[in-house]
């Protein structure tokens, strides 16, 4: 067992390690449509028992209100390809009823048909990159006796899957409707305009009260402020500015702004909703009418939520919704508090009131029970507190409710700002952390019931050489590993090393000394194996030894090798001869020159582009020139060269492609006896493959972030 890994990748593996043991029984998927422009999306039920489906910012509501779809157009530029805006709506919401979820029996599937152009920013005709990218939160139905019967009405108690169907390209077309701006007052009575200027009085006022009391905390009192901190969640400096940052922005859209309200909306379950790249218009619906002028989810209140919404104003997203997942929300994720809708309308409204100053504020560190290792603690929690401890070295930390059910949450710091993992199993299961850092880390045991628990830290020693094993250089090996389980292999004198998953999906971790630890992690390449199955790192030194792990993101087979610097061949160009070959898409070829005046790349099929540089490592600079032309638009890339003297040259497939390439100049070419091999340098973090570690990124996905569905 070894512990490292950088920040991002720490959140990662212990998201993941919480979020298998859930066995999301859904599967999604996209088709094209029966209809130009239109996405077919299939929920498939895999499981052994119905699953009921919540609705909410999934393509299954009557009207998509949140961005689950990622749409791409291909470009030219650096990362060549450019995401589309989401454009549709976005709504305030009141409690789930029975209508807000669909059933879906085992085996069965439900479908939805969106038209992409309605809710996305598609301004020209193209090809488009397609895939659904969002989260579908739902209950085996057959689970939810297993906790309280009141759970299914807690959007924050359904299990949460961030589901990714396979990617699909299709032709799409800009939307000529143009969307109108309803006048001040639209299909509004005088009773529902008089009480929407009563809550536009208030909402102003609260607003400035809120944008008051921020101004007034000083710095020593902004982290112990009970009501920043319930909304917004620990204090950080950058985070406090970007809410009072909000406030100033909602303050100034009110007081400056003619905001323009739709009283024609009879959707059930609904307050309010706003198209955020549309301002200053709000549709108002049925639960805005019901609601209170002030107070809790006030008409006051939805009126500063859906200002908030607009993408020149604060441009928030529903992140969470009610007052419980916006406190849970400012919990786990300040970053996703400051920008969250209902998060700012709470802190507003703030009712029940918070004090915006702790009585007796202390700002001392606190010190928290310790978990020894091995050691097994026994304890008692209340519903909806959390009992928080440290612990040190550990690799493994696992909750057990012994009775009803409490959840397992680890942060790398005492200020609890980067939760590093967390698993919320049901009270038949263990809920089990992965730690992958040295040193401290916090552990918060929270009640979902009032529970009693267990929870144990375990740790080993670092690994030792005798673990390791030795790879040969230019030599494959090809494995199978467990889901979860590290292999460790040590190599020297290696440019690059490749591992491709075979099947299931492998990760790669670079290290240049033992303990493994953020400090000594030097590469890490965990691309999604279903939209790239090879992981890539360049290695600093051919004159140092590294340690490389394997990591079983999913039980895989995997090949790796580590490939020396002699294995990137160069040719080197004669001038005035013109060379014809054939490169796939991605694809990379290697060339020098001398005496060249000019470089010409004819694509003759497909497209290639071409990059001309002084530097040996094809490192692009200053000095190089790149022509990256549409083949459609013209097959010919050129680049004039500054000097006669020696240029590194490649060529990369934009697609798969023919093309022919001639250097022209009035120097001499050196003797091809005189020119042995040339040979990519190896060095610093670019590598042997520079140039080549910058543009594969557009093939990968880099460190996860979230867990596929």
């Amino acid at each position: 067992m070894f512990r490292r890994l950088n920040q991002a990748a720490l959140a990662v593996f212990c998201m993941v390690a919480a979020s298998i043991a859930l066995a999301n029984p859904l599967q999604i998927s996209i088709e094209p449509g029966a209809q130009a422009g239109v996405v077919e999306v299939s929920l498939t039920n895999t499981g052994a028992n119905a699953v009921s489906v919540l609705r909410w910012d999934t393509p299954f509501e009557d009207t998509l209100s949140h961005s689950v779809f990622s749409v791409e157009i291909p470009t030219k530029d650096y990362p060549y390809r450019e995401s589309v805006a989401y454009t549709g709506r976005t709504v305030k919401r009141s409690s789930v009823s029975d209508e807000s979820y669909i059933l879906i029996d085992a085996g069965d599937t439900i479908t939805a048909n969106i038209l992409l152009n309605e809710h996305y920013d598609i301004d020209q005709f193209g090809m488009y990159g397609i895939r659904f990218a969002g989260d579908v939160r739902y209950k085996e139905v057959s689970t939810l006796t297993g906790r309280s019967k009141e759970a299914i009405t807690d959007v924050a108690s359904l299990d949460q899957a961030s589901m990714h169907s396979d990617s699909m390209t299709m032709v799409l077309a800009p939307s000529f409707t143009q969307r109108l701006r309803p006048i001040a007052y639209n299909s509004c009575s005088v009773e529902e305009q008089a009480d929407i200027l009563e809550a536009a009085t208030i909402a102003e006022t609260l607003t400035q009260t809120a944008l008051t009391d921020l101004r007034g905390l000083g710095a020593d009192e902004r982290a112990s402020s009970p009501r920043y901190s319930t909304w917004f969640g620990t204090y950080t400096e950058s985070r406090f500015n970007r809410v009072v940052s909000n406030f100033e922005a909602i303050e100034n859209a009110m007081a400056n702004e003619t905001l323009q309200f739709n009283c024609n909306c009879n959707e059930a379950g609904i307050y309010a909703f706003v198209y955020p790249a549309f301002p200053y218009s709000v549709t108002l619906c049925p639960e805005f009418r019901n609601a209170s002028p002030n107070g809790e989810n006030s008409r006051a209140g939805t009126i500063i939520h859906e200002v908030s919404h607009f993408t020149i104003v604060a441009d928030t997203d529903d992140h969470a919704y009610s007052q419980s997942g916006s406190r849970a929300l400012a919990n786990s994720s300040p970053d996703l508090a400051i920008a969250n809708a209902d998060s700012h309308e709470y802190f507003a409204e703030n009712a029940p009131a918070l004090p915006i100053r702790r009585a007796d504020d202390d700002p001392a560190a606190t010190q928290y029970p310790s978990l020894l290792l091995g050691t097994e603690v026994q304890a008692n929690v209340a519903a909806n507190e959390r009992n928080t401890y440290q612990v040190t070295n550990a690799d493994q930390i696992e909750l057990t409710s012994v009775a009803g059910d409490a959840d397992l949450f680890v942060y790398s710091d005492s200020q609890f700002t980067d939760e590093i993992c967390q698993s919320r199993e049901g009270s038949d299961a263990n809920d089990v952390c992965e730690i992958f850092v040295d040193g401290t880390v916090y552990v918060q045991i929270e009640g979902y019931t009032e529970s009693s628990y267990t929870v144990l830290a375990t740790g080993d020693a670092p690994i030792v050489n005798t673990d390791v094993i030795v790879l040969t250089l230019d030599t494959t090996i090809n494995r199978s590993i467990a889901q979860r389980e590290e292999i460790i292999y040590q190599v020297s004198g290696a440019s690059v090393v490749d591992l491709e998953s075979l099947s299931g999906d492998a990760d790669l971790y670079i290290f240049n000394d033992v303990p493994f630890s953020n400090d000594t992690l030097v590469c890490s390449s965990a691309n999604f194996s279903q939209e790239n199955t090879l992981d890539r790192c360049n290695v600093p030194s051919t004159d140092a030894t590294y340690y490389i792990a394997i990591y079983g993101y999913s039980e895989a087979n995997f090949s790796l090798v580590a490939r020396s610097a002699a294995t990137t061949n160069v040719t080197r160009l004669t001038l005035g001869q013109t060379i014809t070959k054939s490169i796939a898409e991605g694809e990379f070829n290697y060339y020098v020159v001398s005496g060249a005046n000019e470089v010409v790349l004819t694509s003759t099929s497909g497209d290639a582009d071409l990059l001309v540089t002084d530097d040996p490592e094809y490192v692009q600079n200053a000095a190089s020139c790149l022509s990256l032309e549409y083949s459609a638009v013209s097959t010919v890339d050129q680049c004039v060269v500054p000097n006669t003297n020696e240029h590194y040259i490649l060529v990369r497939g934009y697609s798969d492609a023919t093309y022919s390439i001639i250097a022209n100049g009035t120097g001499v070419s050196p003797p091809a006896e005189d020119d042995p091999n040339v040979l990519v340098a190896s060095s610093g973090g670019g590598g042997s493959l520079g140039w080549l570690a910058v543009l594969s990124l557009m093939f990968s996905v880099g460190l996860r972030a979230r867990v596929r569905g």
